[in-house]
């Protein structure tokens, strides 16, 4: 685990998110990294981050919102060298 400064000092250098929604995580750990990212100007992002037997085969059963993955692809776009990625084809919304 990273302690909070650390991710603050990340968050000062440029990290875009933080990852809160993970199968391994507590609802109580998610909300203390929830309001960390938010007091910090991060996106809160996660995923499954499955390794298939190893970790139970849950691939997709921690997803994050549409608009956080449109706050993190925005953010790319933004980057020095990054790509305006336009619409992401994600339907309405």
């Amino acid at each position: 685990m990273i302690p909070d400064d650390q991710i603050a000092s990340l968050a000062a250098a440029g990290l875009g998110g933080l990852e809160v929604d993970h199968p391994d995580q507590e609802q109580r750990e998610r909300d203390r990294l929830r309001a960390l990212a938010d007091s910090l100007g991060l996106v809160s992002s996660g995923g499954s981050d499955d390794h298939g037997s190893l970790t139970g085969d849950r691939l997709g059963c921690a997803t994050i919102a549409p608009h956080a993955y449109e706050q993190l692809m925005a953010r790319a776009a933004a980057r020095p060298g990054g790509k305006n990625h336009g619409d992401s084809g994600g339907g309405s919304g």
